[in-house]
């Protein structure tokens, strides 16, 4: 959080483990500065109507091994949360969600080989100025839709009608670029 000061240091500690730490002229990422790309394979000019998608969690399990007197506790296995990507629903969604959905399953085939549904997106958060050096992005290996929502209907409200997805993978990683020419995005 800007402005706050810990040991006498302003925005936090200087260093921890040789990495900088926030400093009073740290530019800081905001909620509403982020891009998604290859979510839908070559759909992503449809993704302007993302409202709003969590970022990767990461969870180890663990293993505890009972000792004389002390429980010892061990990682056991990594594994990262579905995210959940919230789309405004528009006149022609339909048909994309459905094309999507179809990747992973029909009524006339079943399910589909992970080959033909799995994808590798990529999500960036930037900050307010969108310099491409300062961003943080993170790469969802083996991503692809394990459910779609196409949200509610009711007399009681005039708000946009909501489409969620929840986004399975197999694991993300996150990298923050060094340079521009880290940068890049294909399509």
């Amino acid at each position: 959080m800007p402005g706050f000061a810990v040991n006498g240091v302003f925005g936090g500690q200087a260093s921890i483990s040789n990495v900088p730490g926030p400093s009073a002229m740290q530019e800081y990422l905001y909620s509403y500065t982020w891009e998604i790309f290859q979510l839908m394979g070559n759909k992503d000019s449809l993704l302007i109507n993302a409202k709003d998608i969590s970022t990767p969690t990461f969870t180890v399990g663990i293993e505890t091994q009972q000792g004389a007197s002390l429980e010892y506790k061990f990682a056991k296995n990594v594994s990262y949360d579905d995210i959940k990507v919230t789309f405004y629903d528009a006149v022609g969604m339909i048909l994309i969600f459905k094309k999507w959905r179809e990747s992973v399953w029909t009524n006339q085939d079943g399910l589909k080989t992970a080959e033909s549904y799995k994808r590798d997106s990529t999500l960036i958060i930037s900050t307010p100025s969108w310099e491409n050096d300062k961003s943080v992005e993170w790469w969802l290996t083996g991503s692809w839709p394990s459910s779609i929502r196409h949200g509610e209907l009711t007399y009681t409200s005039s708000d946009v009608k909501l489409v969620e997805v929840t986004v399975t993978y197999d694991f993300a990683h996150s990298a923050q670029p060094r340079n521009p020419a880290f940068y890049q995005i294909t399509r």
